[in-house]
């Protein structure tokens, strides 16, 4: 995204998965990810062992309305 750390990374993504919770979640989803908006989109997994920074994985609903507006054809080009 071009930003020099990866706080503002974190914002805009923060900011963009709150928007979406807001528009399209469920109530009970909204409250459980108020505090990592992040979770709306994705699964979290920390990886202490490795030494390794947290593993985020899109949760299958993301990947599937992704696809359906055609963002899987869009990284092809």
């Amino acid at each position: 995204m071009g930003y020099k750390g990866h706080q503002a990374t974190n914002l805009h993504y923060g900011i963009f998965a709150s928007k979406l919770a807001m528009d399209l979640g469920d109530p009970r989803v909204v409250e459980a990810c108020s505090d990592f908006w992040i979770l709306f989109l994705a699964t979290y997994q920390e990886r202490k062992a490795q030494r390794l920074h947290g593993l985020f994985t899109l949760r299958k609903n993301t990947v599937l309305a992704l696809q359906e507006l055609g963002w899987e054809q869009a990284g092809k080009k």
